[in-house]
């Protein structure tokens, strides 16, 4: 029986799951912008004590990776790294793109198209095909009426995020595309994933896992 606790900060969601094999038993998420420092650790010390299941009983810790909320990303993925290391259990993670198209009926599309909003006309983006696999690597990207032209005409596909929307107007020409704009950050979205590569033993090396980020982060001095 393997007993697995997932968390993503990825995004304003904060999402922490705990599923035993392939099955998601319980779940604590709440969308009040990025409030991860204070809730985070609450949510897990709770869904723990729901199911009066101890830290030693886990089996893995899996994180959403990214790309996503910098601060974000950073808080989740030190907690699981901090527990992986403490309990010496496994460390899974997971692609927030990838994720989000993995519960999506693939039957009537050629291709997957996540979006994730990263500020003014950029997006984190990657593209899929009908199995899930990528034809584009996850990166940050300008979207224009150019893009992806040369991969999506004539093809059906889905276009799906919260930077899908704001990529709507500049994609909609596209023959055959479906935007979806109702997909949040959950754990809900990959706990199949993280216990799929549980079984294939994917997991991260703890001493030099990082986020991906994929652009550097800029502040205002």
């Amino acid at each position: 029986m393997a007993t697995i606790l997932h968390i993503d900060t990825s995004s304003t969601v904060c999402s922490v799951g705990l599923s035993i094999d392939d099955q998601l038993i319980d779940i604590i998420e709440e969308n009040e912008g990025y409030s991860h420092a204070e809730k985070l650790h609450i949510f897990i010390q709770s869904i723990l004590s729901n199911q009066k299941i101890n830290t030693v009983d886990l089996t893995a810790v899996a994180v959403n990776k990214g790309p996503g909320s910098y601060t974000g990303l950073r808080i989740g993925v030190s907690a699981a790294k901090g527990m992986a290391f403490a309990l010496n259990i496994p460390l899974i993670s997971v692609n927030s793109l990838h994720a989000m198209c993995y519960n999506l009926n693939n039957e009537n599309a050629a291709f997957f198209l996540p979006m994730i909003d990263a500020r003014r006309m950029e997006v984190y983006t990657c593209l899929l095909d009908h199995n899930f696999c990528e034809i584009i690597h996850s990166h940050a990207k300008i979207i224009d009426t150019e893009s992806y032209l040369d991969f999506l005409n004539y093809q059906p596909i889905i276009c799906l995020g919260d930077g899908a929307v704001k990529c709507q107007p500049y994609l909609s020409s596209l023959p055959n595309i479906q935007f979806l704009d109702k997909i949040n950050a959950s754990v809900r979205n990959f706990y199949l994933m993280a216990f799929n590569k549980l079984k294939n033993r994917e997991f991260e090396d703890i001493d030099y896992f990082e986020p991906a980020y994929l652009k550097p982060y800029y502040f205002k001095s």
